[in-house]
């Protein structure tokens, strides 16, 4: 039986979607800085189903370490280092949908590979902004959780209080708690003083707990350039592709700005121990072609998501609020 014209775009949509997929998806982690950082650290991860993401997470420390003398003991006692932290999956789908009417008028070859190119760049670049919203935004019932999760804050500084994920408070479970910092003004005068307090703060003199890049607005990042001296200050350009990134190097961490970020907010982020965790399965997965009941020849496909952003461990990460001129 002969291939209907509308089985032969349906086809040639598929093939080139297959063909691109790489392109459109490494698109999301390259087009913004948190994504293509966590992605150059490996924190981008393929882990298959489960009711829920379960995360081993360290709370404790082993009490038995002591000094000895000539007939001293060390301690038996067993301790539970870690705990199971479990976040739930987030499910993300995007419609690629076509017309009766724009498939007719556009059936020429030529005409067609323009028409597929246009409908996957735009949903190419409308996934990247999508997840760049969902990190800057708080978690709400179906979105991943994002920055404002990890690095609640609240008050002028200290530990956070709220509840991330469901099931563990940071008011008591100190241990799970992000550290905030709010800026004293003038953030002229005070800016520099205050990251430096929020970074040392987070990494207790100690490299590996140390934040591994800062984002923020571009009004606190212009005010940053404004503020660091010239001989502590170096622009730089990091490059993936063709995609570059302009950061300031304070501390010897790049501070990046993004325009989803809340205004006079600078999240500082600990990447060795965050994760984009995406399941196989469905790790931008193309649906088939579906015939809408009431248009004709109108048929819609999606790139299906599960996935969630997770962190192991948030007592590393802080938030520095209030930055402004």
């Amino acid at each position: 039986m002969a291939i209907t014209f509308t089985e032969s775009v349906d086809t040639y949509y598929t093939h080139t979607l297959t063909n691109r997929k790489k392109e459109i998806v490494d698109n999301i982690f390259d087009a913004t800085p948190f994504y293509e950082q966590l992605k150059q650290k490996g924190g981008i991860i393929r882990w298959t189903g489960g009711l829920y993401l379960e995360i081993p997470v360290v709370k404790g420390k082993n009490p038995t370490g002591s000094w000895l003398g000539e007939d001293g003991s060390v301690s038996l006692e067993d301790f539970d280092p870690d705990t199971l932290v479990r976040y739930p999956w987030a499910y993300y789908a995007i419609n690629i949908t076509r017309k009766w009417v724009n498939d007719q008028k556009n059936s020429g070859k030529a005409a067609l590979r323009r028409a597929v190119d246009s409908k996957l760049n735009t949903t190419k670049l409308t996934m990247a902004d999508d997840f760049e919203e969902a990190l800057f935004a708080a978690q709400s019932g179906l979105s991943p959780y994002g920055l404002q999760d990890s690095h609640y804050y609240t008050g002028s500084g200290g530990k956070s209080n709220n509840t991330y994920p469901a099931g563990y408070s940071r008011s008591t479970e100190t241990w799970w708690a992000s550290h905030y910092k709010a800026t004293s003004t003038p953030a002229l005068v005070n800016l520099i003083n205050d990251t430096s307090t929020l970074f040392y703060t987070i990494s207790q003199g100690r490299r590996m707990w140390e934040p591994s890049m800062m984002v923020t607005d571009q009004t606190s990042f212009e005010l940053y350039s404004q503020c660091i001296e010239q001989k502590f200050r170096i622009v730089n350009q990091l490059k993936t592709g063709d995609v570059k990134f302009k950061n300031i190097e304070f501390l010897g961490v790049p501070i990046f700005f993004s325009p989803q970020c809340t205004a006079g907010y600078n999240y500082m982020i600990n990447l060795d121990t965050f994760y984009l965790v995406i399941d196989p399965k469905y790790d931008f997965t193309p649906t088939p072609w579906k015939e809408s009941i009431n248009q004709p020849h109108t048929r819609a496909m999606q790139l299906t998501c599960t996935l969630q952003l997770v962190t192991e461990r948030s007592v590393g990460q802080g938030v520095l609020t209030g930055i402004t001129a």
